[in-house]
């Protein structure tokens, strides 16, 4: 797991009240339910905090998934 990964995954725990251990690619609104619309906004102002980034609207409403948001993070950072 890359730094960037490890750091979503530490977010996604602290937020959604989870074990990091059990944070992984198929960590999703849809597979965890205190996955909810307050929750999602404070996953995404931790984000955009620790990797010094502003995150567009549309890429906020799609960011629903580990994946995901690693994925609008590398096009965001790299």
């Amino acid at each position: 797991m890359t730094d960037r990964e490890i750091g979503i995954r530490t977010i996604l725990a602290r937020v959604l009240d989870m074990d990091e251990a059990n944070v992984d690619e198929t960590t999703s609104s849809e597979t965890v339910s205190q996955w909810d619309s307050l929750s999602h906004i404070n996953i995404i102002m931790l984000l955009e905090k620790k990797f010094d980034v502003s995150i567009g609207l549309d890429d906020i409403a799609n960011m629903k998934s580990f994946n995901r948001i690693r994925d609008v993070l590398s096009t965001l950072i790299d």
